[in-house]
Order: C-alpha cells, then structure tokens, then sequence
C-alpha cells in the first residue's frame, strides 16, 4: 500500500495518579526492563510484519507484555516507521511482564523520560504531550444549527469551511440532512462530554462529482471540524480523528473497506493528524467546481484494524 513504511509499533501505557484528590494527579508511565539490557527500560514495543493490522498488532504486544488482555489503545502518530499508541489504564490494573523481561515500575512523565533507553525517549515523549481526552458521537439535531454557525464561525475553522454562516441558509442546507433526508448524515461530536464540533459523512458514491474526483466509489467520506479552539492542539485532532472512523463513518457503514477525506492541500495541519490517525497519503486531486486542490487521503480498515 502506498507510503505504508510501519515496521514497529510502540504502546505508552498510562494510567491515573495513585491520588487523583491530591495536588500531584498527574498520570504515571509504565515502563518495562528486558531481560540482559543494564539500562534497557522503555514502553511496550514489538516488531511488526507489512501484512499485520496495526491495531492488533499493538493489542498483541501489550497483551503479551503487560497480561492486560482485549485493551484498545489510540494512536498518536501511525505516520512513521513505528507506529505509536497510548492505552489508558484503571489505576488498580495489575501488570504482569511477559517473557523476556524481569522488571516493571509506575513513574512520572519526567522519571520516565530520564530512565528510559535514548531509542524510546521521542515516542515517549510524544505520548505524554496527548490529552487523555474522550470523544464520543451523537446525531445532530436541528436545535445543535446555532452551535454549527458558531464552530464554522472560528477563525481556525472559517478559513477551510466556506458553508453558510447564518442561521436561514445553515437550517435550509443541513436541515434535509439531520431530518434523514439526505444521503449525507450530520453527528455532534462531544469532547468530554461536552458539545465541540461537528462531522458529517456520506458514502462515497452518493456524490457523483466527489466520487470521480477521488477516483473510486466505494468507501465513506468524512468531513468535519473540532469548532472550540481549547480542544485542539496536544495531539487532539489524531484522536478526533480515530474516533470519528471508528464510532461513526465504520460503525454505521460497516460494509466498507475504506475511509476517505480530502482536506485542503494547504490545510497542512489536518493532513498531519490524517496521517498519524492512520490514513495514507494518496495524492493531490482537483474536484471540477472548486477552485483548490485537495489532499486525497485514504483509511483502510483491514490495514489499520484486521477486519
């Protein structure tokens, strides 16, 4: 597959401070010691094969490392060489080290950095900057239009959505599609369970222009927007990303294969946390009405989940 250079995962397995109450609740670090290695401690890490899933290749591999079995991590960039997950655990999970190693501990971000091996230091520092937030989905009603108006509205969202910004157009366009009366359906996304942006999908043939565009017709479209700017930075938009695939455009079309997103060519940022959420680079399209180029971008389920 194109520009699928993966040949290792890497999971920082992560849970609440042992006193959530007390001043210092800030989340502890797994690591692990190999057996033989002096100063050999680091995250769980295993070597991946080009026809193994990344997901359970990384579920794999912490189940036979930690003992904690059928535990889902998320990613914080799937774009490189070594594919790197974060997995949040209850504070009273019990780790029980797999062959090959003699040794475990629980300890701050810093301590992690400092003991750590040089070859883990970068992914595990890019782990600890990842929010642990919690993204979850639901319809869009017609009373949720204003909040749309006002996510469209952001200055960090309006430069790459022209759609209409007041409450008659916004009501006359997506009205047909909260109502079910449209193929593309509209959700709610809630960060921490509260209200924070918006996504909308479609399967990919439901648009003929969109379908010849990106060359193909099977597979479901994907668009939307983290609209409260305090939501996004620290590794948020991989995870919005990943949860938007997994809940919503694959949960409720679960016939397709593939994920496509086509954001802005110069809209860098949201091709960066398409690619570390699991996408793949395919190219640059043109669709025959829009003025701009597009990034096409492609997820695959099989590549990314196995089925």
């Amino acid at each position: 597959m194109v520009g699928d250079a993966v040949n290792s995962v890497c999971v920082v397995v992560r849970r609440p401070g042992r006193v959530p109450t007390s001043a210092d609740a800030s989340p502890e670090y797994l690591l692990l010691h190999r057996m033989g290695r002096g100063e050999g401690w680091g995250p769980v890490t295993g070597v991946r094969r080009p026809d193994e899933p990344l997901l359970t290749k990384a579920m794999e591999e912490v189940a036979a490392v930690t003992g904690v079995g059928g535990a889902e991590p998320l990613p914080v960039d799937l774009s490189g060489p070594q594919a790197l997950f974060t997995l949040e655990v209850p504070a009273d999970t019990v780790i029980k080290p797999g062959q090959g190693y003699d040794g475990m501990d629980w300890t701050s971000a810093q301590q992690a950095l400092l003991r750590c091996g040089s070859e883990h230091r970068d992914a595990l520092s890019k782990a600890v900057e990842v929010a642990p937030l919690r993204f979850t989905f639901r319809s869009m009603a017609r009373e949720d239009i204003p909040d749309l108006i006002k996510w469209q509205r952001a200055p960090h969202v309006s430069r790459w959505w022209a759609d209409p910004v007041d409450l008659e157009a916004a009501e006359l366009k997506y009205g047909p599609r909260i109502d079910g009366k449209s193929p593309t359906r509209m959700h709610i996304t809630l960060i921490d369970g509260r209200p924070a942006g918006f996504v909308q999908h479609h399967l990919v043939r439901d648009e003929l222009a969109y379908s010849e565009a990106v060359g193909r017709r099977d597979g479901v479209a994907i668009h939307g927007a983290i609209g409260l700017r305090e939501f996004t930075g620290r590794g948020t938009g991989p995870r919005f990303i990943w949860s938007m695939v997994r809940q919503v455009a694959l949960a409720e079309h679960q016939e397709q294969r593939y994920v496509v997103a086509t954001p802005h060519v110069e809209n860098v940022p949201v091709l960066r946390a398409l690619t570390k959420a699991g996408f793949l680079h395919m190219g640059v399209i043109k669709e025959d009405h829009d003025d701009f180029y597009e990034n096409l971008c492609l997820f695959d389920r099989q590549r990314v989940y196995g089925h």
